[in-house]
């Protein structure tokens, strides 16, 4: 017998309610290094929420839940992309409550240097809250 497996799509206006956060570091930067990093404000974009879920009596369950998105920068106009997922084993659902997930990760270039730029997304699924971190280094700040 084949599995049963349910897929469940939400899109973009059932998940508005999404907040975004950011932390920088941000020290005594140039000018140059400052514009690019205020405001600390995020878009997100192109959001797609999968869950799929087996019959429940089914040997194996590989149930998964998986959240994928664009975010923009406000600050800075970085898009990159992020995939949040967990996963059910023996039926249990992975404690990932503080575990931050990489997103793509880019160059930033200002006056003509680029830096490297580290995004992470976190989530809380039972309150469907995502926080973000991206952080780079300007200058030697």
């Amino acid at each position: 017998m084949l599995p049963y497996i349910n897929r469940l799509f939400i899109s973009l206006s059932v998940l508005s309610g999404i907040q975004a956060r950011s932390s920088l570091r941000r020290e005594q930067q140039s000018p140059s290094c400052t514009d690019i990093s205020t405001p600390t404000t995020f878009s997100l974009g192109d959001i797609s929420y999968v869950r799929v879920e087996t019959a429940p009596n089914f040997a194996i369950t590989p149930n998964s839940t998986q959240l994928v998105f664009e975010i923009t920068n406000n600050a800075n106009g970085v898009l990159t992309g992020c995939s949040l997922i967990n996963v059910q084993i023996d039926g249990q659902w992975g404690d990932d409550s503080n575990y931050w997930f990489d997103c793509m990760d880019k160059n930033l270039e200002v006056d003509g240097n680029e830096y490297p730029l580290q995004t992470n997304a976190h989530i809380i699924w039972e309150d469907w809250k995502v926080s973000v971190n991206q952080s780079w280094v300007c200058d030697g700040e």
